[in-house]
């Protein structure tokens, strides 16, 4: 199975740098899934665990058995540790609120369209 996230973050931060050559990056985590509507499945908590450490504060014990994931605080952490000292996480849950967003998991495969961002500032 391929790394958590296959690297998007540090990728990402890297290909700005060799483009830039900026060292300094401010990142927001838009709107999804909430921890409390997250639940994955055991493989990919191990993935979790592994690029995490085993004791990671990304899973949490599901009411259903299943791990639920905290992905905003795993992308927090993974921006940090890349150099990005501004992140800023958005509140809003994806699945919670079906007035604003689209949701795979809640609507049943019923899929709208969201936007992301990744810039260099001229």
């Amino acid at each position: 199975m391929a790394r958590v996230g296959a690297g998007v973050v540090r990728n990402a931060l890297a290909t700005l740098r060799a483009e830039d050559g900026g060292q300094y990056f401010v990142a927001a985590v838009g709107p999804c899934l909430s921890v409390i509507h997250f639940e994955i499945g055991p493989e990919v908590a191990a993935e979790f665990e592994r690029e995490f450490g085993p004791t990671t504060p990304h899973l949490h014990p599901g009411p259903r058995g299943r791990p639920l994931l905290d992905l905003k605080g795993a992308l927090r952490e993974q921006l940090e540790q890349a150099g990005v000292r501004e992140v800023d996480v958005m509140p809003h849950c994806t699945y919670a609120d079906a007035e604003r967003f689209f949701s795979h998991r809640r609507d049943a495969g019923r899929t709208g369209r969201m936007a992301a961002v990744i810039g260099v500032k001229g």
